[in-house]
């Protein structure tokens, strides 16, 4: 199985292919591939998106369960502030259609901060999400994007745009 994807908008270009195999049986509706991979390879702006992303997964439609049972990430993405972050995680994702619910269970690295995180949807309508995550250290600043406010009177520094947790709702 191989298939390939572009993106051409405004200063993010980027080209994707998933490749693997798949292996199945129709009647049961179970499939499975003891590898997926996709591999990244663009640019938004001067900072370049790369990176793999892979896993063996099952899947059974008839019990509604997708496993993903040993993802691998290394991603560099482009940075909010500026320049690039680099990702690198492993851990398991399970859903179960059926019941609504998808747990995620992902431990690795963003920069130099070591983390682990357990996340999850308990309901797809209305959307119910769950998340406990740890981290050893992070620098927020790194990763907050700054506005382009011209410094004020005494040398103050540029204003910087507050970090949206809007999604927490």
């Amino acid at each position: 199985f191989m298939a390939s994807f572009s993106v051409d908008e405004g200063p993010m270009q980027a080209k994707g292919k998933l490749s693997g195999s798949l292996e199945g049986d129709i009647a049961k509706l179970a499939f499975a591939s003891p590898l997926w991979t996709l591999t990244l390879d663009g640019r938004k702006g001067d900072t370049a998106i790369k990176g793999t992303l892979s896993t063996p997964w099952t899947a059974n439609f008839k019990s509604q369960a997708i496993d993903l049972t040993r993802i691998a990430a290394d991603v560099q993405l482009p940075n909010p502030k500026g320049g690039a972050l680099a990702l690198k995680a492993s851990g398991v994702v399970n859903a179960r259609l059926d019941k609504h619910m998808v747990t995620a269970l992902l431990s690795g690295k963003l920069d130099q901060s070591a983390f682990s995180a357990r996340l999850g949807m308990s309901s797809f309508t209305p959307a119910a999400y769950n998340f406990d995550i740890g981290i050893d250290q992070i620098d927020a600043d790194r990763y907050r994007a700054s506005n382009a406010a011209p410094a004020g009177k005494g040398g103050e520094a540029a204003a910087q745009a507050p970090i949206d947790l809007s999604a927490l709702k």
